[in-house]
C-alpha cells in the first residue's frame, strides 16, 4: 500500500497555507504600516463634511420700527430614510400621538423599499406646542425619529399689509432653475426658504443674508455624529418700510367686508404710508406651503383676495379724472378761466346719441370751477368732443396716467390712457366720437389704479412735482423735474377741489367739522349699462344688485392750505363716491391731522 499520496497532499496544503499567510501579512503591512498615512487621510476626508448654515432672515419693520416680519423657532419631525421600515411598523402608535400627512407616509413607503440611506424624510413640520408635548411623551417608542428646530418666517399681523409684505415659501425646483440662471447658487446651497411675493421677493438680496458653513463628522450613511469648526452666517439686513402700520390697519378695517383699496401718500416725497387692499389673506399660511384645498379656495374665490387692488386693480376713474382734464385744458389753451358752458342736463352728439348729466335739468351756467365742484358731466362731454382723444391723451399723460408709477412692488399695472392708435392695436377697431365722450368723464376704455390716482392728486397738491411712490424707507428717490404748471391755473383747480368738500360740493359731508381743509374729488364709475325698470325709468344705484352698482371713488389731499398727504379710496360696487369712499378718506386723514397736539409717532412722516 502506497502512503506517499496523502503525505504529498498534506505538504501541498501546508505550503499553500504558508503562502497565503505571507500574502496576508504583506497586505496587512502595506495597509497598516506602509500606506497608513495615505488611507488615514482618505478616511479623514470621508468622515468630515462641510454643511451650510442658513442665516436668519432680516426683519421687516414699519416706518416707526414696529416689527412686521420676524423669525420664529419652528419644530419638525424627521427620520433617516433607512429607518423607514421601523417607523412604518409603528405607524399606528405614531399617528395616535400626532397626525402625519399622507405625503410623508408615501415617502416612507418608498424609502422602506431600500435600506440604503438617502437622506432624511420630514414627517411633520411647524408643530404646535401641544403636538410637541404629545410626541415627547411617547418619544421612547420612536428612537429613530428626531425632533428638530429651525428658524422660519413669521408675520406678526398675519393678514395686515399682506399684499405689500408678501411672503416666503419653500425653495422649489423652479426657484433653483431661476437661481442658477442668475448665477446665484452660492447664496442658496442648502437654503430652505426664499421670498415669493411682495417686499419679500423684491428685496430678497438684502433680506436673505449670507450662508455660514460648519464642518461635521458623519458616519458611512452621512449622518452627523459631531460638529467641528464653523463660520457663522451673516444675518440678513433689516428693512424699514414707509408704511405706518396704524394707518394701514385702519384703512384695512374701514374696507372690511368690501372689495377695494386705499392709498395714503406723502405729496412732497412720494413715501407711501398706507397701501391697503381688501379682502386680505393670511400670509403665514404660505410659509410651509399652502395646501391644494386652501390654495383653490383663495384662487377661485369670487372676492379675489390675492389681487393687490391698490396697484394691480384697474378701474374706470369716473368723475375723479375731471380736475386733471380741467387743468390740462387750461394749460394747453383749450379753455380759459373766463369760459362758461350752459348745462341743460345732457350733451347731444347726434339727435339719437345723448349723454346725460347726473342732475336732471342740468346745472345752468358752468365755469371751470363749478364743473369740478358740482361734477358737471356735460361740461366735460363738450370739452372732450372739442379737443378729441389725441389731445386728451397728451394732456392727461402729464399726470402719469397710462403707465406704472414704478413703486418697488411686483405686478403693478399701468392702467389705460386710450388713444385711437391704442384702440386699433388692442381691439382692431377704429376710434369713434362716442369713445371720446365716455373717456372725457373717466369711462369707456380709460382705466387707472388707486396708486396712480393718489400720485396724480399729489402733483396738483405739491404744485407740479411728479413724485415717485416708494415703500422702502432707504430708497427715497431723487425728485424728478417739476411740470411747468401755470400758478394761476393751478390755483383755480386747487380752490375748486377745496370747495368740493364744503357746502354745495359733491363731498360736502366729508368736510363737515374738519379741523383742516380737504381738497378732493368724488367719482362714480359705472360698471354696467343703465338699468331701467318696467316703465323705462333708471333704477337707483342702491336698488341694484351689488355686482351691478357703480364703483365709488374719492381722491383728495390735505391739509388743503398746506398739503401733506394725498389719499385715493376705491370701493368696488360701493355706489356713490361721496357717500362710501369719501368717509374712509376722512378717517384716514383724521388719524394724522385731527389732533392739535400730535404725538412723536404721528410727527415722524
Amino acid at each position: 500500500m502506497d502512503n506517499t499520496a496523502p503525505s504529498s497532499r498534506l505538504w501541498f496544503a501546508a505550503f499553500f497555507a504558508v503562502i497565503l499567510a505571507v500574502l496576508l501579512i504583506w497586505r496587512w503591512n502595506d495597509l497598516q504600516v506602509e500606506r497608513f498615512k495615505h488611507f488615514s487621510e482618505l478616511a479623514q476626508d470621508n468622515q468630515i463634511v462641510v454643511l451650510p448654515i442658513e442665516p436668519p432672515r432680516g426683519k421687516i419693520l414699519d416706518r416707526h420700527g414696529e416689527v412686521l416680519a420676524d423669525n420664529n423657532t419652528a419644530y419638525r419631525l424627521e427620520v433617516a430614510s433607512d429607518f423607514a421600515a421601523n417607523v412604518m411598523g409603528k405607524m399606528d402608535a405614531l399617528t395616535a400621538a400626532i397626525a402625519i400627512p399622507e405625503k410623508s407616509i408615501a415617502q416612507l413607503h418608498e424609502a422602506r423599499k431600500s435600506r440604503v440611506y438617502k437622506g432624511h424624510i420630514v414627517l411633520r413640520e411647524n408643530l404646535r406646542e401641544e403636538e410637541i408635548a404629545a410626541f415627547l411623551q411617547w418619544q421612547f417608542l420612536f428612537p429613530e425619529i428626531i425632533l428638530k428646530a429651525e428658524l422660519v418666517r413669521h408675520y406678526l399681523y398675519a393678514d395686515a399689509a399682506a399684499h405689500v409684505i408678501g411672503h416666503v415659501g419653500r425653495l422649489t425646483e423652479k426657484d433653483k432653475v431661476k437661481i442658477k440662471k442668475k448665477g446665484d447658487n452660492k447664496h442658496y446651497h442648502g437654503a430652505k426658504f426664499i421670498g415669493k411675493t411682495g417686499v419679500e421677493i423684491l428685496q430678497e438680496a438684502r433680506l436673505r443674508g449670507d450662508l455660514g458653513v460648519q464642518e461635521a463628522n458623519v458616519d458611512a450613511h452621512g449622518r452627523v455624529l459631531a460638529n467641528r469648526a464653523q463660520k457663522p452666517p451673516r444675518r440678513g439686513d433689516n428693512l424699514t418700510l414707509t408704511i405706518d402700520m396704524d394707518l394701514q390697519r385702519l384703512a384695512e378695517s374701514l374696507l372690511a367686508g368690501e372689495r377695494g383699496a386705499a392709498v395714503v401718500m406723502d405729496v412732497n416725497t412720494g413715501a407711501v404710508l398706507a397701501l391697503a387692499s381688501s379682502p386680505r389673506f393670511d400670509i403665514n399660511a404660505f410659509v410651509f406651503g399652502i395646501s391644494i384645498d386652501e390654495w383653490k379656495k383663495l384662487n377661485d374665490s369670487t372676492e379675489k383676495p390675492l389681487i393687490h387692488r391698490a396697484i394691480y386693480g384697474q378701474y374706470a376713474p369716473g368723475s375723479s379724472i375731471k380736475p386733471f382734464l380741467a387743468l390740462a385744458a387750461l394749460q394747453n389753451g383749450w379753455r380759459d378761466t373766463s369760459y362758461t358752458y350752459f348745462s341743460r342736463g345732457f350733451f347731444e352728439l347726434t339727435p339719437k346719441h345723448r349723454f346725460h348729466d347726473w342732475k336732471k335739468g342740468g346745472h345752468g351756467k358752468v365755469d371751470i370751477s363749478k364743473s369740478i365742484i358740482r361734477s358737471v358731466n356735460s361740461f366735460y362731454y363738450q370739452l372732450g368732443h372739442d379737443i378729441g382723444i389725441e389731445k386728451m391723451h397728451r394732456g392727461l399723460s402729464v399726470f402719469g396716467f397710462g403707465r406704472p408709477t414704478g413703486i418697488e412692488l411686483d405686478n403693478e399695472k399701468p392702467g389705460v390712457l386710450p388713444s385711437s392708435a391704442w384702440k386699433e392695436k388692442t381691439t382692431d377697431e377704429k376710434w369713434y366720437p362716442g369713445d371720446t365722450i365716455a373717456a372725457s368723464v373717466g369711462q369707456g376704455y380709460m382705466l387707472a389704479t388707486p396708486l396712480q390716482m393718489a400720485r396724480a392728486m399729489a402733483i396738483i397738491a405739491n404744485g407740479g412735482t411728479p413724485v415717485k411712490p416708494y415703500i422702502i424707507k432707504s430708497n427715497a428717490p431723487t425728485p424728478p423735474p417739476a411740470i411747468a404748471l401755470n400758478p394761476e391755473y393751478l390755483q383755480v383747480i386747487q380752490d375748486a377741489l377745496a370747495q368740493v368738500t364744503k357746502p354745495g360740493g359733491t363731498a360736502s359731508r366729508v368736510g363737515k367739522d374738519a379741523a383742516y381743509g380737504i381738497a378732493g374729488k368724488t367719482g362714480t364709475a359705472q360698471v354696467s349699462r343703465l338699468q331701467l325698470d318696467d316703465k323705462g325709468n333708471r333704477i337707483k344705484n342702491e336698488n341694484l344688485p351689488k355686482h351691478l352698482r357703480d364703483h365709488a371713488w374719492f381722491v383728495c389731499y390735505a391739509p388743503a392750505e398746506k398739503p401733506q398727504f394725498s389719499v385715493a379710496v376705491l370701493v368696488e360696487n360701493g355706489g356713490s363716491g361721496g357717500k362710501r369712499a369719501a368717509p374712509i378718506a376722512r378717517q384716514l386723514l383724521d388719524l394724522y391731522l385731527s389732533d392739535k397736539n400730535l404725538d412723536t409717532k404721528r410727527q415722524d412722516v
